[in-house]
């Protein structure tokens, strides 16, 4: 396990690339200029001869969040993570801190009420990234609620 805090990001492409397709712009051109300020990130991972696994991926900001899940292949270094942005992560944090209700709406650690579903995949830094433009405008808790319907047939 790994936590890292108090920390900035700059210039990440393939983070500029989901912002750009979701067309979060104020957050982009933070991430150009002076970084974007995390309080908290935990990797919580796994490594074996054929994996490295991200088991608990999240990070926490002012003003932005995410959750990776996935796993990097150690024969070939092909990347495929899936993960969440969460613009605006405190007003989401605050809607977590109110009782039952904040569960609900927000669930695990690091998601949030609405924000960015993504996939990454490829390697040697050419890496396909594409958001799900309908989880996107999705609440969380509708669509785990759907996760968990499909997840019981």
């Amino acid at each position: 396990k790994i936590i890292i805090t108090d920390f900035k990001i700059r210039e990440i492409p393939v983070l500029a690339q989901i912002l750009s397709l979701a067309s979060i712009t104020g957050i982009l051109d933070t991430l150009k200029g002076e970084g974007i300020r995390f309080d908290n990130t935990v990797i919580v991972y796994e490594n074996d001869e054929k994996f490295f696994t991200f088991k608990d991926f999240y990070g926490t900001g002012p003003s932005l969040g995410f959750i990776v899940e996935g796993r990097i292949n150690n024969a070939d270094d092909f990347v495929s993570l899936d993960g969440n942005l969460i613009p605006a992560y405190e007003v989401n944090r605050l809607l977590s801190n109110i009782p039952i209700l904040g569960q609900i709406l927000t669930g695990k650690s690091g998601d949030g009420v609405f924000g960015v579903s993504f996939k990454i995949k490829g390697k040697d830094n050419n890496f396909e990234t594409t958001i799900n433009p309908v989880r996107t405008i999705t609440p969380r808790f509708v669509q785990r609620f759907v996760d968990l319907f499909r997840s019981s047939k």
